[in-house]
């Protein structure tokens, strides 16, 4: 998947560089305008934890997830002109699972539950480079985007056997910061109807940073006015972090709905 994700970064790199000389910014606005996208991300986990040299599979499906969740909340907000902008994007999920089994000899009840909280939030910037005003009054624009990606990865397991007066708790909690870069694109394929691209890569074992991370985005849209846009559309996002005796390689993949409203 790794090299999927180069493909891919390269192609759109390589896409944007055959079209830059084509286009000037013909629709560049120089007002600054903020916008706000909360939306929803359903996500799926794949992947592999490793502790201590031993590793252990990790697949939970989206309804897995929506099963266990607690908490979640994603919300992107831009501030921007015609050329420069900035960006923060937080993103937060918090489940928990419980489970009673009972053991086969004494049959004592064993009572065990599990809480994973991941926290990661995107600070970045854009550079406009193609601005093309269309004539229903949107605009066709590819950005070259950079930033840096703040991870906080908690998880904890309480195990009880009351009948016993066994109380045990284990928890692991790993920060880390990724560098990232990246090209995205918006365009119209009807009046009403845009559509966004976004490609990025990161980490690379830059100081604390993961291995290897990758962001891939498509969304569609609809304008429901000049200011309001719905979107859906498909993220997924993978972190290699560690080494080969603590750390983990993750993919984090779903549909994402949502709304953007710009001011």
């Amino acid at each position: 998947m790794k090299k999927t994700a180069y493909r891919i970064f390269v192609l759109m790199v390589f896409a944007f560089c055959l079209d830059m000389p084509l286009h000037a910014k013909e629709g560049t606005d120089s007002q600054w305008k903020v916008s706000v996208s909360p939306f929803a991300w359903l996500v799926g986990i794949d992947g592999t934890v490793k502790f201590k040299g031993r590793s252990a599979d990790v697949n939970m499906s989206m309804g897995d997830i929506l099963d266990n969740m607690d908490v979640a909340g994603e919300l992107h907000v831009e501030a921007f002109n015609g050329t420069y902008g900035l960006f923060v994007e937080p993103n937060y999920l918090k489940m928990s699972e419980d489970v009673t089994a009972t053991l086969p000899i004494s049959g004592a009840e064993v009572k065990s539950k599990y809480t994973a909280t991941t926290l990661f939030i995107e600070f970045g910037g854009f550079s406009r480079l193609v601005d093309i005003k269309n004539e229903a009054g949107g605009h066709n624009t590819i950005d070259l985007i950079g930033g840096l990606r703040y991870w906080d990865m908690e998880n904890e397991v309480k195990l009880s056997v009351p009948v016993a007066g066994v109380d045990r708790e284990a928890k692991t909690d790993t920060t880390f910061l990724d560098p990232f870069v990246g090209f995205r694109l918006k365009a119209y394929m009807a009046g009403r109807v845009p559509y966004s691209l976004r490609a990025d890569i990161g980490g690379l074992n830059i100081g604390s940073s993961s291995t290897f991370t990758y962001n891939l985005q498509a969304l569609v849209g609809f304008d429901v006015t000049q200011s309001i846009t719905v979107f859906g559309g498909y993220r997924i996002l993978s972190v290699d972090y560690g080494d080969s005796e603590d750390g983990f390689e993750i993919m984090q993949h779903g549909p994402a709905l949502g709304a953007n409203i710009t001011f």
